[in-house]
């Protein structure tokens, strides 16, 4: 068998990283309700990756637990 650091690495386009991201956001449960996600960015540079969502939560909202609850999915 090859060694892992001969078998080479994967890529995942930065397109990628940001649809998942967002589908997350969607995904996130908010007892019933679901966030919009509005935009998304990523940057990936190696075995690192800046992520940003940026999304709607349905009215009423408690911002700490809801954005905590989007965040952690």
């Amino acid at each position: 068998m090859t060694a892992a650091a001969e078998r080479g690495s994967t890529m995942i386009a930065e397109r990628a990283v940001r649809r998942i991201a967002a589908q997350a956001a969607r995904e996130a449960d908010l007892t019933g309700r679901r966030a919009r996600a509005v935009r998304a960015s990523a940057s990936v540079r190696g075995p690192r990756t800046d992520l940003a969502v940026d999304v709607c939560l349905p009215y009423p909202a408690v911002l700490a637990q809801d954005g905590a609850t989007v965040r952690e999915r």
